[in-house]
């Protein structure tokens, strides 16, 4: 985080701060945050946050994209490029695995004679967290036993 003596100024203020934004980025920043913060003696302070973005990369008005890495700030080279554009069409799969009734946790009855226990019956989600990629999928797995 870089930390400045901030702006007296009345005309700036979050809303101006979203325009200049809206109008240098593309493509437009889908989500942020704007929060001033009264600093010392009249100076305002804001925190922009933004957070990792699916349709970017997002474009500066020098037509080069960059990337912050910690207080760094530097140009962005083609393989960053390509990954940030890959995220827009390739899911984000993760898989959400229950028990019975929903239960995440489940004692574990052994035999200790066979060393097997009763049958567990897993349920298991596939999701995707990308927002805009999307995985064709009928919804069937073969079943197997």
């Amino acid at each position: 985080m870089v930390v400045d003596e901030g702006v007296a100024d009345a005309s700036i203020t979050r809303d101006w701060i979203s325009q200049i934004l809206n109008a240098r980025i593309k493509p437009r920043l889908q989500e942020y945050t704007i929060d001033p913060i009264d600093l010392h003696q009249g100076q305002l302070g804001f925190v922009i946050s933004v957070p990792q973005s699916v349709i970017g990369p997002h474009q500066a008005p020098d037509n080069r994209y960059y990337r912050r890495i910690g207080v760094e700030v530097r140009a962005m080279e083609d393989y960053e490029i390509n990954d940030i554009l890959r995220r827009a069409t390739t899911p984000d799969l993760y898989a959400q695995i229950t028990f019975d009734q929903k239960q995440t946790t489940r004692p574990v009855d052994a035999t200790m004679s066979t060393g097997f226990s009763q049958t567990v019956h897993l349920n298991v989600t596939v999701k995707n967290r990308s927002k805009h990629a999307r995985l064709p999928c009928d919804g069937r797995f073969p079943n197997r036993r």
